[in-house]
């Protein structure tokens, strides 16, 4: 049955009326956006320099022992490193002053180059035990397992 023309124009009007309120929304909007004052600007953040233009410094030493009554007052709380890899808990060791033996499961000695692929299991000086800057947390490892199958 087709569409008589009152019904066309009428279709054709709403239709039209309902795209100007658009238009007029729009374009107000966009006048209003204009006259508003910008939002300020993020500050500029520092690129570092690039790597091949960094100084290149000496290998840290490791903290000398204080005397017996400054390292009272500054005494740290051992920190938990069960579940970490070995490299982030000696990172972390090395900022309060500490140092940490680590060894493997048969007793072997892990040397520094090692610590990536190790993950601490056991630490002898409980988590939040007060201790003296410069002493030595001793670790036990197992060794870190690539994923396989994929």
């Amino acid at each position: 049955m087709p569409m008589p023309s009152f019904a066309k124009t009428l279709l054709f009007l709403t239709i039209s009326a309902s795209a100007l309120g658009a238009l007029i929304h729009f374009e107000s909007a966009r006048a209003n956006a204009a006259a508003a004052p910008a939002p300020p600007s993020p500050p500029a953040v520092a690129r570092p320099a690039p790597i091949h233009e960094l100084p290149v410094l000496a290998p840290a030493e490791a903290p000398a022992p204080a005397p017996a009554s400054a390292a009272r007052s500054r005494a740290v709380a051992a920190p938990d490193f069960v579940g970490k890899r070995l490299s982030v808990a000696r990172r972390v060791a090395r900022k309060l002053g500490l140092a940490i033996v680590a060894h493997d499961g048969d007793g072997l000695r892990i040397d520094g180059d090692q610590f990536p692929d190790y993950r601490v299991r056991r630490q002898s000086t409980p988590a939040g035990t007060s201790v003296d800057p410069g002493a030595t947390v001793e670790v036990r490892v197992r060794e870190i397992e690539a994923p396989s199958g994929y």
